[in-house]
Formats: C-alpha cells, sequence, structure tokens
C-alpha cells in the first residue's frame, strides 16, 4: 500500500503544479492516476486483490469504504465522475476541461491520498 501512495503523491504534486499552468487536461488525466493509486492502496490494506479494470476498481472500492459508511458518498460519486473526466481528457480532443473540473478532481486526489496516508499511519 506504501508504494501506492508514493506513486499518488507523485502524480498529486505534479497534478497541483498543473492547475497553476492552467493545464487542466493534464491535471485531470494526473490527479484521477493519484486518487485511483490511492483507491488501490485502500484495497491491498483490506486484503483485496486488485482489480484489472477502472469500472471494477471503483465498484470493489465502494463496497469496501463507501456502502460501510467508512468513507463518504461524495468521494464514491467523485471516483465515477473523476474516471469519466480523465476519459474525456485524455481520448475526446475538443472536450472542454475547465478549472472546475480541475479542480473537483485535484480535491478528490487530495481526500483519498490524505485517507491512505491516515490508515499508513494507523498501521504502523
Amino acid at each position: 500500500a506504501r508504494a501506492f501512495l508514493l506513486l499518488a503523491i507523485e502524480y498529486l504534486k505534479q497534478s497541483r503544479s498543473n492547475l497553476e499552468l492552467g493545464n487542466y487536461r493534464l491535471l485531470v488525466d494526473g490527479a484521477y492516476n493519484a486518487a485511483e493509486l490511492s483507491a488501490k492502496g485502500l484495497l491491498v490494506l483490506k486484503g483485496e486483490a486488485i482489480p484489472w479494470r477502472h469500472g471494477g476498481l471503483i465498484q470493489r472500492f465502494s463496497e469496501l469504504y463507501i456502502k460501510s459508511g467508512e468513507l463518504s458518498r461524495e468521494i464514491g460519486r467523485g471516483l465515477n465522475r473523476g474516471l469519466e473526466l480523465r476519459n474525456r481528457a485524455r481520448y475526446e480532443y475538443h472536450t472542454e476541461i475547465t478549472r472546475q473540473d480541475a479542480e473537483e478532481v485535484l480535491a478528490l486526489a487530495e481526500e483519498l491520498v490524505e485517507a491512505l496516508e491516515d490508515r499508513l499511519m494507523v498501521e504502523a
């Protein structure tokens, strides 16, 4: 789980720098990666195998962390929205990614990185 955290932090730092540069497309892609890496780390902490597909990851994460009430429903919705925005940012040239979109995915990534950090500190 710690390796996922370290990667997530790296993506998060890069995403923050893209906010100031106005690179919202790159920010959304990187911040979603940070969020997803954190979700993977959180699954590992529960002894779970990591699903190969993005949708499977979100579904399993939601079953273990959102439906149980351990993390908020907003995080579950944020992961789905983040994946949608990340796909648009990465694959749809003509799509517009706004600063608001970017800040939304960045906030999600920060929240999930913090959730993983907190649980790793308790575990240590």
